[in-house]
């Protein structure tokens, strides 16, 4: 399970989630605004799939699904479709939200 605290940075709300990946069938987790997202985000800023982690080989993976609105890990623009290794403490930009990574089981 991955543990982060989540800040809407337009609206300053704060909300913890936990997302478990690799429990799901195909072992991802998926964040947008589209209401089948395993994480909904809604906000125009977000796309209707924005992003994934997948779980692979004991790593949460970050894959950036939404190329014009982006994500960005530890303020660095990702690539689109590539992985990119979370770790504890890393800081995610999806559109307005601020993810922190507090844990990972």
């Amino acid at each position: 399970m991955l543990h982060a605290k989540v800040l809407n940075l337009k609206t300053d709300e704060f909300r913890d989630v936990v997302l478990s990946p690799e429990s799901s069938p195909d072992r991802e987790c998926v964040i947008g605004r589209h209401p089948n997202c395993d994480l909904i985000l809604d906000s125009p800023e977000i796309g209707n799939f924005h992003a994934k982690i997948i779980f692979q080989n004991g790593e949460y993976l970050l894959n950036d699904l939404s190329g014009q609105k982006g994500c960005r890990l530890n303020n660095h623009v990702l690539q689109l479709h590539a992985n990119y290794v979370l770790e504890i403490s890393d800081a995610l930009h999806v559109g307005n939200f601020l993810f922190l990574i507090q844990d990972m089981e």
